[in-house]
């Protein structure tokens, strides 16, 4: 008797299990379920689209960010399908010069800024890379929603060389949710 009342004891602590009830046999008959959905979770992704290579020459005007220098800007898209702010590394391949296939350099701005200019992200002084962190307000949930872009890069150089040599650098831009 004693094994038994503790079995029934046990069994009184056991939390209840979720299953269907069958209805009886009858006149009116009732059963009962307990629907139940696991959500996985969500997958957040990002992206940037829109990107265009800055080509400078003599007929270059002034980035939007930098008048009176002799440059480029357009506009670039981050998107971002929780609608969140991101993380945005810029790097230079070249430490943030121009060199020509001889090794001569021709130091390069190059600012990262919001749609009005009223925000800009400027990179170091020196270094290779360095990071941005781009508010949701600069972000779009889809690629079909960028328009015209939701941030813009100015690129300028202060001046040409009189040279036709032709100065490259590669610039890597990595978005990455917050």
């Amino acid at each position: 008797m004693a094994l038994f009342s503790s079995v029934l004891l046990a069994a009184a602590f056991l939390p209840a299990a979720q299953a269907a009830t069958q209805g009886q046999l009858g006149t009116t008959s009732t059963g009962s379920f307990s629907p139940t959905f696991t959500a996985a979770p969500a997958v957040r992704y990002v992206q940037i689209t829109n990107l265009a290579d800055a080509t400078i020459n003599k007929a270059s005007g002034s980035p939007e960010a930098r008048p009176g220098k002799i440059g480029v800007t357009d506009a670039f898209c981050v998107v971002d399908t929780a609608g969140s702010g991101v993380t945005l590394t810029v790097t230079s391949a070249q430490g943030w010069v121009l060199r020509e296939p001889g090794g001569q350099t021709l130091p390069y701005g190059f600012l990262v800024t919001n749609p009005s200019l009223s925000v800009s992200f400027d990179p170091p002084t020196s270094g290779a890379s360095y990071v941005l962190v781009i508010p949701a307000a600069n972000v779009v949930t889809a690629a079909q929603n960028c328009g015209g872009g939701t941030l813009k890069k100015h690129f300028w150089v202060d001046s040409l060389p009189a040279t036709g040599l032709t100065y490259t650098d590669t610039v890597t831009l990595t978005v990455s949710p917050n």
